[in-house]
């Protein structure tokens, strides 16, 4: 049994590498340099990060960290520039952590099914608003999936704000997955 005011291991803590994976990740998920896996599995270690420890630590921290990653990959898109664009990106950070919120606070009320679409349907409710405003359905993550021609056809029948939820159900489940595996 391992004493109780052991001293932590030496090297990096494993949610500050899950958080710094879900920085880059999403860093390169949408904007000037979109990698399609990356929106994917920045999600994935981004719902990892905000649900383990204290939440008056960890969503402050994913707020920071999406609206860096959000400044990052727009960057010199915008038709603005300086103290207008950090303030562009510090009010969508709130909109882009509003779904991590959902899942971190409604999730473990509800059975398995519906627990597994809190985070999408967040995530989509959340773009939906943002179409409303003044860019309209520009930086939607469904835009960063233009190598899949099978998910381009899908989004060409439907539209922006239902494609989301393909790239966020699957993080969900891995999340869930993971969670499952750790606990056995």
């Amino acid at each position: 049994m391992a004493k109780r005011n052991a001293l932590p291991a030496p090297g990096i803590r494993p949610d500050l590498t899950t958080f710094l994976a879900a920085m880059v990740l999403l860093m390169f998920s949408n904007g000037r340099f979109p990698v399609a896996v990356c929106s994917w599995l920045g999600p994935l270690f981004m719902i990892h990060f905000t649900r383990g420890g204290k939440g008056l630590v960890r969503l402050p921290l994913a707020y920071l960290g999406l609206s860096v990653a959000f400044g990052f990959h727009f960057y010199g898109m915008t038709p603005f520039g300086g103290s207008t664009y950090l303030i562009f990106c510090a009010s969508l950070g709130i909109t882009l952590l509003l779904p991590y919120v959902a899942d971190r606070y409604l999730e473990h009320r509800w059975n398995a099914l519906t627990r597994s679409l809190v985070f999408p349907l967040a995530l989509v409710a959340s773009e939906y608003l943002v179409s409303f405003g003044p860019f309209g359905t520009w930086g939607s993550i469904a835009y960063s999936q233009y190598e899949s021609l099978t998910l381009l056809q899908l989004l060409s029948v439907t539209s922006a704000i239902r494609r989301r939820p393909t790239c966020a159900v699957p993080s969900k489940i891995a999340n869930h997955s993971c969670r499952f595996h750790h606990a056995s």
